[in-house]
């Protein structure tokens, strides 16, 4: 019993953590992405609702969580487009991101997406774009490096995890781009994030598990 213990503490500390000059970048650019709560009106109900039984963080919220964004270096941000499910009727018109003290930004205007590739790039109003900002592409990163999803998991707020880049696969109808695949955890609500390396510059944007 003695030795499994000690295996297991040793498999701990072997994980690689980022330095927390990165992990703070990281927190800045990264945000959940957001539409508000319907207003229920003159509704009245029967019995009480067990509300109880819904977290706290969700019933006390304004928003309900969508997604995840992320801010480049470009002054633009990232997100997958099913996030903001903008090609099929929705009872959302306005969307916003949130940032990790709370602070909530309309999403303003749309300079591309994708549905194929599942993404979109946007600007948003009133955000202070300073000039230490942004996140950074990554250069090309080999097989079996650490790797780091970061995204909003089950809408509990934005959340690192580490794994590894374990390979690539082609897109399946006419292979005309790579997928990557890793073995960092990932969660209803991560879709949108960056996939980042140790140094906390970015691989690809997160679109599935």
């Amino acid at each position: 019993m003695g030795i499994f213990v000690v295996l297991i503490i040793n498999n701990a500390f072997s994980q690689t953590l980022l330095k927390p000059e990165v992990l703070s970048i990281v927190r800045s650019n990264v945000f959940e992405v957001v539409v508000e709560k319907p207003q229920e009106g003159n509704l009245s109900y029967e019995k009480t609702l067990p509300l109880a039984r819904i977290a706290f963080s969700i019933r006390n919220d304004k928003y309900i969580p969508l997604g995840t964004a992320f801010l480049m270096k470009d002054k633009q941000f990232y997100s997958a487009s099913h996030v903001f499910n903008l090609y099929e009727d929705s009872v959302y018109t306005d969307y916003y991101i949130r940032d990790e003290k709370g602070a909530v930004y309309k999403v303003d205007s749309i300079s591309k997406f994708a549905t194929d590739r599942d993404f979109i790039i946007f600007t948003v109003e009133g955000f202070s774009n300073t000039e230490n900002l942004g996140l950074e592409w990554a250069e090309e990163v080999s097989l079996n490096t650490e790797v780091f999803s970061v995204g909003n998991a089950l809408g509990d707020g934005i959340v690192i995890r580490n794994g590894v880049y374990t390979s690539t696969t082609y897109e399946d109808q006419n292979g005309e781009w790579k997928w990557i695949r890793f073995s960092a955890a990932a969660s209803p609500g991560n879709s949108g994030g960056p996939l980042l390396q140790v140094k906390g510059r970015c691989l690809v944007l997160y679109y599935e598990k």
